[in-house]
């Protein structure tokens, strides 16, 4: 059988016709509810309480490839080691950040992140022409 899936302020929620429940996942929790407007109501009681918690902004480096912005906007309620996070690359994508892979976002910091993410753009140029130059060589017959 196959599943309902619908989105609601960013949560994913299904609904599975096979047991006849909805669930999503909030906060690493995963809940099942009898109807979509108790998962609803679930993800607003977070985002409520999320509310309260003063956002702040913080670099994070998500690929090892560069470090981007991210803006903080609670801990954890599971685990305190983890903020959640909302991704501004452009897909405001929500995640959940380990602590000490958080930076501060001010000048110094803001200099040397400025710094990596150009050394990480002249790697990439330099793979990109390293793997030009290997598709030039000949190969023996």
């Amino acid at each position: 059988m196959e599943n309902i899936k619908v989105e609601y302020m960013g949560f994913k929620i299904s609904y599975s016709e096979e047991r006849e429940v909805w669930s999503c996942e909030v906060a690493s929790a995963n809940y099942e509810k009898q109807t979509l407007k108790e998962c609803k109501k679930r993800i607003d009681d977070f985002l409520k309480k999320e509310k309260s918690f003063e956002r702040y902004p913080a670099y994070n480096n998500p690929w090892g490839n560069g470090l981007i912005q991210v803006d903080i906007t609670s801990v954890c309620s599971d685990d305190p080691k983890y903020y959640w996070a909302i991704t501004k690359d452009g897909k405001n994508n929500r995640r959940k950040i380990r602590k000490d892979n958080l930076f501060q976002v001010n000048t110094e910091n803001t200099n040397i992140v400025n710094s990596i993410n150009q050394i990480e753009s002249n790697i990439s140029k330099l793979q990109k022409e390293k793997k030009e130059l290997f598709e030039k060589l000949v190969v023996i017959n």
